[in-house]
């Protein structure tokens, strides 16, 4: 079975690919409109920030948006991103993905124990077994 897996970076202050999985974080936030194709479908999400990248749970991107840099400031509760962070909007905006429905799975798999097909910088195609995907969410198998 293919599914879509996004790269979500944790800064030191805030781990971002968790609060994604946990529902915290409702809006992921990116430069360039670089994950189009996970628009519409459940997607695994990777934590790859402070250790080794590993799928840590799974979320529903159901929209996209541009946004400019004074609207993402305000929306900074939906961020998580503080000001002056590292993933702060440095431009005249940002590309916005609404999130929702995460799950955050009990235990971590490791990326380089997974079958990638296709890797980008934002996003990464996996071939995974069924019956692990099963495992890990089994309350959306239905949805990847």
């Amino acid at each position: 079975m293919q599914v879509y897996a996004m790269y979500v970076h944790s800064s030191r202050r805030t781990p971002y690919a968790t609060d994604i999985a946990s529902n915290r974080k409702p809006i992921e936030t990116r430069t360039q409109d670089t994950l189009a194709p996970l628009v519409g479908t459940r997607s695994l999400i990777i934590d790859s920030g402070r250790r080794r990248s590993a799928v840590i749970g799974s979320v529903a991107v159901t929209g996209s948006a541009w946004k400019t840099a004074a609207e993402l400031d305000s929306m900074r509760h939906l961020t998580r991103i503080p000001a002056g962070d590292q993933f702060d909007c440095k431009g005249a905006g940002k590309f916005c993905y609404d999130c929702s429905d995460g799950v955050l799975f009990s235990e971590a798999v490791p990326l380089d124990s997974l079958h990638v097909l296709k890797r980008t910088r934002s996003y990464a195609l996996i071939d995974m077994d069924p019956a692990v995907l099963l495992a890990l969410d089994p309350d959306h198998i239905d949805k990847f």
